[in-house]
Order: C-alpha cells, then sequence, then structure tokens
C-alpha cells in the first residue's frame, strides 16, 4: 500500500482523536486513545476510501459511541464537549486554507497533493493545541464537569450541534465535488467562523447562566436550612416556656395520683402526656444544642439539616463539635457542597448498614480545621484506588458522580487534605483545611 496513504490515514485520524478528546470534561486513559486510534485507523484503511467523505460522519459515529462507553457520569456533556472541538478544528482547516490561498497562491488540489504532508502536520499542531486550550479552559476555568446542567437542555445543545456539524460535513461533501474552488473555500470558512462565533457566544451565555441560577439555588437552599435552624429555636423556646409554666400543674397533677396512690393512673398520665414532651423538646434541644460552637452560619444550616435528617431517620448520632469554629480558608460553596456530599454519602450507607453509625466531628484548631465524617458501612468490595472516579460506585450504574466533584473541587485548593479510610466496616472522611489569619 503506499506510504503516502499510510501516512495521511494515520494524521487524519490521530487529528481527529486529538480534536474531539481534547476538550472533554474528563480527560480519556492513553489506552482508550489507543483503541480508539487502531480501530479509526483500520476503518480509514479498509472502509473509507470507498465511501469517501461520508467516512467523516461515521467517524464521529464510532468517537461518540467510545464517550458514551468511557465517559461515565458526563456522556451528554462529553459528547457536547467533544463536536465543539471538531467544530473548532473545521474552522482551523479552512482558515489555513484560506491562509495558504491568499499568502502563498496554493490551492486546495496543491496542499492535497504536493503539500499533504507538511500541511497535515500544521493542522494536527494547531488543531490540537487550540483544542488542548478550550479542555483547560471548560476544565480549570469555567468547571464545565461540576455545573448541574437541566438534562433537556443539554440534549438540546447536544442535538443542535449534531445537526450543524452533519451540515458542515455535507457541506464539504459538496465543496469536494466541486473541487473546492477559492470561492467555495472562502465562503465556507467565513461560514464556520460565523457560526463559531455566535455558537461561543450563545454557549457561554448559557454557562454563564446556569452558574447564576446555581449558586443563586444553592444560596436559596442555605437560608431555607438556616431558617428552618431559625424556627426550630423559636419552637424550642415557646415549649420551654410553656413547659415551665405547666410545671407547677404537673406536679400538682402527680401529687393527686399518689395521693390517691393510683399508681397506674401515674403510670399512664406519665407515658402518654408527659414523656412524648420531653421525647420532643429533647430531640429539638440535641439538634440545636450540639451546633452551638459552630459560628459559621452556611455550615451550621448544613449541618443542622443533615442532623435532623440522621433523627428522623434514627440513626446512632454523635455530633462533637468541642471548640467554636469561626473561620476556614475555603470559599463557602465549595465547602459546604463537599461537606453535603460526604454527609449524604454517609446518610444513605448508614442507614442500611447494621449499626446504622454516624459521627460528625469538627475540631478547630490554631492553623487548620478538621471534620472528619464517619459511618458504619456493610459494603465489602470496596475499591479504595478507585474511589473518587467518574462513574464508580457500589450502589449500581450512573453513580458515582459526588466523590469525583469533590476531588475536583479540592484541585482548587492545594493545601487542603483529604484523607480518606474503610476500615472494620467503619468508613471515614477526614477533611483539613488551614484557618484564616
Amino acid at each position: 500500500m503506499n506510504v503516502n496513504i499510510l501516512t495521511n490515514a494515520v494524521l487524519s485520524m490521530a487529528t481527529l482523536i486529538l480534536v474531539c478528546t481534547n476538550p472533554l470534561p474528563g480527560k480519556p486513559r492513553l489506552l482508550h486513545r489507543g483503541i480508539l486510534f487502531a480501530v479509526l485507523f483500520f476503518m480509514s484503511i479498509l472502509v473509507f476510501p470507498r465511501i469517501g467523505q461520508a467516512g467523516t460522519i461515521v467517524s464521529l459515529s464510532i468517537i461518540f459511541i467510545f464517550l458514551m462507553i468511557t465517559q461515565k457520569g458526563h456522556r451528554l456533556l462529553a459528547c457536547i464537549c467533544s463536536l465543539c472541538g471538531y467544530i473548532i478544528s473545521i474552522m482551523i482547516n479552512y482558515i489555513l486554507l484560506i491562509g495558504a490561498d491568499r499568502l502563498l497562491g496554493l490551492e486546495v488540489s496543491a496542499l492535497a497533493t504536493t503539500y499533504l504532508l507538511p500541511f497535515s502536520l500544521l493542522f494536527m499542531a494547531v488543531s490540537g493545541i487550540a483544542t488542548w486550550l478550550l479542555g483547560y479552559f471548560l476544565r480549570n476555568k469555567i468547571k464545565i464537569q461540576d455545573i448541574q446542567f437541566n438534562r433537556l437542555n443539554i440534549l438540546a445543545i447536544c442535538l443542535n450541534l449534531a445537526i450543524c456539524v452533519v451540515l458542515f460535513v455535507f457541506n464539504i461533501i459538496y465543496g469536494d465535488r466541486l473541487g473546492y474552488p477559492a470561492e467555495v473555500v472562502s465562503f465556507n470558512g467565513i461560514l464556520f467562523i460565523v457560526y463559531f462565533v455566535l455558537s461561543s457566544v450563545l454557549f457561554s451565555f448559557s454557562i454563564f447562566s446556569i452558574k447564576k441560577e446555581e449558586a443563586a439555588k444553592h444560596k436559596l437552599e442555605r437560608l431555607e436550612a438556616l431558617e428552618g435552624y431559625t424556627q426550630n429555636l423559636e419552637s424550642l423556646y415557646n415549649q420551654m416556656r410553656a413547659f415551665k409554666h405547666d410545671y407547677t400543674n404537673i406536679l400538682t397533677t402527680m401529687s393527686c395520683f399518689l395521693e390517691e396512690k393510683d399508681y397506674e393512673g401515674l403510670h399512664t398520665y406519665f407515658n402518654e402526656r408527659i414523656l412524648p414532651t420531653g421525647q420532643e423538646l429533647g430531640q429539638k434541644s440535641y439538634s440545636v444544642g450540639i451546633l452551638s460552637n459552630m459560628g459559621i452560619l452556611e455550615l451550621k444550616s448544613l449541618l443542622y439539616t443533615k442532623v435532623i435528617q440522621a433523627i428522623t431517620q434514627e440513626l446512632s448520632l454523635s455530633v462533637d463539635i468541642p471548640y467554636k469554629v469561626e473561620r476556614v480558608s475555603m470559599d463557602m460553596i465549595d465547602l459546604t457542597r463537599i461537606l453535603g456530599i460526604f454527609l449524604d454519602n454517609a446518610l444513605e450507607a448508614a442507614a442500611i448498614s447494621d449499626k446504622r453509625e454516624l459521627y460528625i466531628g469538627i475540631l478547630q484548631e490554631e492553623d487548620r480545621c478538621i471534620f472528619l465524617i464517619k459511618n458504619s458501612c456493610d459494603t465489602e468490595n470496596l475499591s479504595m484506588g478507585r474511589l473518587g472516579t467518574p462513574g464508580y460506585s457500589t450502589k449500581g450504574e450512573n453513580r458515582g458522580i459526588g466523590l469525583s466533584n469533590v476531588n475536583k473541587l479540592l484541585e482548587k485548593y492545594p493545601s487542603a487534605l483529604l484523607n480518606t479510610e474503610y476500615k472494620e466496616h467503619i468508613f471515614s472522611q477526614k477533611l483539613e483545611i488551614p484557618c484564616e489569619r
């Protein structure tokens, strides 16, 4: 087989894989990229020469199947990012074609024959760098993997991009049949650039709106939890006043039972009237009292919500906050998200375990604050090495996103330390965060 054909196939498939995988929310493993390259390479040798430019659609379909298998937890988002990378590569290809024609006087036919190798290498380098920068921006600046997209919106975006890619491919096929005259190349180039700019503006606006809505949602959740905490305090205060007011009446009633030696009536009165009131009062005072040393309102409202949930589920709960906690060197939205994930996982695991135990400990030291969450867990096959990777979970399919999001959030705080242990059916998460001076 012609060496030029093999070289072109290698460069084409390598470029396609780079532009479609560089922007992904979760970087694929090198092994997965190697397998994908092998499949596409053999397809380009055996199948694509017979179907021409339609092979591009087949290649993209194979890549999307690959993404649906490997990008667990971000499947549709991965398809969107991959399509964005491919659209950018089309735009770069046309910019290079127009530049070669306008600056060097090289037509498409010359680039496809005489200058195929240098043009392909240049295209791969520029596209690879551009899509790598796009992926870095999406993952590290926008944090696209942490944004909670509405499923309907993400489907609409994915469908819109897919339709646009199909139209672009058919446009390329049409241009190929015409022999890529300079007018067609210029028109297509301008069309793709305009579409790219408009799509970038719309996509950026959508992400900004979603992030703003998400921040408002988190703020509302914290306010609602704080409102519940305040209402519980008011209820507790009113019950204490009522109990104090009725204290004399209760003693008088009990003395009447004693004078009449009606011990059975006293027993009934105590169990039906006094004991329920005491239990309700004790439960509310416990949930409020154990959080008295938490001086950060956002954390207090979160902890109060989870404590009430643990009490409702009748878990064996222990909360230890021995000293006042007033400062932490971490954004409160990030910290509440991290602790919320830890506590939700702990509550869920403890509720289905035999011991049903949950421990929450927060220790404020001079230079750091330590958060320790431990829960009973009956899971036997727990892979600590894979814990926190997207898609891995002991709870079934489409789970395992929470701890993966925690790891991504902690990437912003290199001084924060997270230690995860599982020993003797006790799962623990220990997070150490420096304190603000």
